[in-house]
């Protein structure tokens, strides 16, 4: 006989609304690149659904504490091979960029947030987990960083460098085998 333990996820810290990831589908994917200027650029693919925004959070202080977070908002939502290139800083309070810019081994968060219009939309572009400056900055200039989504858990996953053709038109387990991006 084993026992299972059922830890809830809802309302928990960085992980607030996952509980709602795992009832829906992913359908896209999400890699960060920084460039040779030091720009930090968030590039998503969102396959039949369109991205309105990108969401930062960084951890507090106090324990228990929810994140802190900071949207980047698009113009207007946006399919298919959507890149957000993230300001050097911000005005925003609380500073979760000015956060991650000035702290390169501050763990954040990059999640992108989804236009649900009047539907009920059951599907999301992946997030990326607990990533810092200094491990953008310990891979070449450019490179694309991925994570691999691992459906149905929250464990930690894979981070791999991929080229932005990689990325584009490789294979990539959270999102539909239809979804082609030229």
């Amino acid at each position: 006989m084993g026992i299972l333990a059922v830890f809830p996820l809802s309302g928990c810290g960085v992980f607030a609304g996952w509980d709602e990831m795992a009832e829906t589908q992913p359908s896209g994917n999400t890699a960060i690149s920084l460039s040779e200027s030091g720009d930090i650029s968030v590039h998503m693919i969102a396959c039949d659904i369109a991205v309105e925004s990108v969401e930062l959070q960084i951890l507090t202080d106090k324990a228990g504490a929810p994140p802190l977070g900071e949207q980047v908002s698009l113009d207007t939502p946006q399919s298919g091979y959507v890149v957000v290139t993230l300001p050097h800083s911000s005005e925003h309070e609380p500073p979760v960029l000015n956060s991650i810019m000035n702290d390169p081994q501050r763990k954040f968060w990059v999640r992108p947030l989804t236009y649900k219009g009047k539907t009920n939309e059951l599907r999301f572009v992946p997030p990326l987990n607990g990533l810092t400056l200094e491990t953008l900055d310990n891979h070449p200039r450019g490179s694309l960083l991925v994570q691999n989504y691992i459906p149905g858990t929250h464990g930690p996953e894979t981070l791999d460098e991929v080229s932005l053709d990689d990325f584009k038109h490789g294979p990539a387990s959270s999102r539909p085998s239809d979804c082609h991006i030229d």
